[in-house]
Formats: structure tokens, C-alpha cells, sequence
């Protein structure tokens, strides 16, 4: 007798992710909000989950929609969004809106920021191929600001 897969949430994983950064928290400090001890959960587990590797178990996500102040109904129904605003007051936005499409696969929806280049411009990186850009790249004047002239030495 063959055994069928039950269908899972396609924008879970999507949801995982925007109630993390929602919240404002890295992977350890959900890791460690979750307070999950029903069954063995590593911090590596956060990300499966969020990049649809692997499915949480029904108490974790309980544990998810408790921290995020949610019903656990919003993190399971592909129909119903997120709220706007989560618990804390933190805005929950699609930054594709904003910033524009991926440089790479073009896609448009699917970014999120993913902190600052070392010239201090934004990066964000692309959910859909996982690569990270800058869209509009510090000039050549970011340099000059930060490392000003020196006078020469005279001896």
C-alpha cells in the first residue's frame, strides 16, 4: 500500500521568515524565543524552516504563532496574510515593492534586506535564486567621505 504525502502550506516557510524578521530577531534569539523542548530542535532547524527544507512540527508552530501574537490558523492557511503589524509594533513589509526586481532571476516579490555592504549601502537578497545585490551601489564619493586626504610627510 503506497503512502501519500499530505499537502503542506506552499507560503509557510515565506511566513516563518517574515515573522522572524517582524519580530526582529535573529535565528538564535527565535531559537531561543520558541522555547521549543517537545522534541530534539537545533538552531540550523530555524532556517530549514524557513526556506521550506523541512516542516515544523504542529506545537512549534503553536510556539510561532504565540511569539508573533498570531492565530496559528494565519501561519497554516495560504489564504489569510500576515498582519501588518506584529507584536511590538513591528512593521512587516515586502521590501520587492521598494527596491525593485532581483539583478539576477528578475524576480520582484520576493526580497527581503539582508543588512549593508561594507560602503554602507543597503543589500538584500532574493528569496526566489538566494543571491544577494545591492541595488543602488554606493559611488566612488562614499570612499572620499570616509577616508579623507592625509597631508605628506616632510621630513
Amino acid at each position: 500500500m503506497g503512502r501519500s504525502q499530505r499537502p503542506r502550506p506552499a507560503r509557510l516557510a515565506e511566513k516563518l521568515l517574515q515573522v522572524r524578521l517582524g519580530l526582529g530577531l535573529t535565528q538564535q534569539q527565535m531559537f531561543e524565543r520558541l522555547n521549543y523542548r517537545q522534541s530534539p530542535l537545533a538552531v540550523g532547524h530555524i532556517s530549514d524552516f524557513e526556506l521550506g527544507r523541512r516542516e515544523p512540527p504542529l506545537p512549534l508552530l503553536l510556539c510561532y504563532a504565540r511569539a508573533a501574537d498570531i492565530a496559528l490558523e494565519v501561519l497554516a492557511d495560504d489564504e489569510i496574510d500576515l498582519p501588518a503589524r506584529l507584536m511590538g509594533g513591528s512593521l512587516l513589509s515586502e521590501v520587492g515593492s521598494s527596491v525593485g526586481q532581483c539583478p539576477y532571476c528578475g524576480a520582484g516579490d520576493k526580497q527581503i534586506r539582508a543588512g549593508r555592504n561594507r560602503s554602507g549601502s543597503a543589500r538584500y537578497q532574493c528569496r526566489r535564486c538566494f543571491r544577494h545585490y545591492t541595488p543602488e551601489p554606493a559611488g566612488d564619493n562614499h570612499f572620499h567621505k570616509i577616508h579623507r586626504p592625509t597631508s605628506p610627510i616632510t621630513v
